[in-house]
């Protein structure tokens, strides 16, 4: 299926959809949600930072990443 016009482009959207669907979404979710609030101020989404990856650094996805990374396999992530 094309959404662009250049299929070019196609493969490079599906390459970046591919990449960020393969990590954590909950870093996904916390960068984005970042990004956001940068629009809105840059200083307050500085200040959201510290917390929210302190937060990330106690979930069960983050175990799972320390995990997979000592067994040397893929980690499978659940969102937790």
């Amino acid at each position: 299926m094309r959404i662009l016009g250049d299929p070019r482009q196609d493969e490079r959207a599906t390459d970046i959809a591919r990449k960020v669907a393969a990590v954590a979404p909950l870093g996904v979710r916390a960068a984005l949600a970042s990004a956001h609030e940068a629009i809105a101020s840059e200083e307050a989404a500085f200040k959201s930072l510290r917390p929210e990856f302190q937060r990330l650094q106690r979930s069960e996805d983050a175990a799972e990443a320390r995990n997979a990374l000592q067994q040397k396999r893929a980690p499978v992530f659940q969102g937790r």
